[in-house]
């Protein structure tokens, strides 16, 4: 389970930088989205705002490529992991998630 950043804030904040940091450590079994804690009405009375869903979401990044993500050198902090359809990279200095989609 990997949870949104500032869930209770809307618009999701920190959208890149989630899917970014989700798509370079998941595993076969995953799941991204908003965590049980909260699930009620107090952020507002549409379901829609209480539960934003980024349409990021619905891209296919295909499969991922390597089995697990890499430091791209030592000492970086810049980490990437290939998927079929996607180049994923995070800068842990920056904070700065990529997501690029192939083709």
């Amino acid at each position: 389970m990997f949870k949104f950043t500032n869930q209770k804030v809307q618009p999701l904040q920190a959208v890149a930088q989630d899917l970014a940091k989700f798509l370079l450590v998941r595993g076969p079994y995953a799941w991204l989205g908003y965590a049980w804690i909260g699930c009620t009405s107090t952020w507002g009375d549409d379901a829609e705002d209480l539960y934003y869903r980024p349409p990021e979401l619905d891209v296919d990044y295909g499969e991922p490529s390597s089995g697990v993500c890499a430091e791209t050198e030592e000492g970086s902090g810049v980490f990437t992991r290939e998927w079929t359809k996607a180049s994923v990279s995070f800068d842990c200095a920056t904070w700065a998630g990529s997501v690029v989609v192939k083709g």
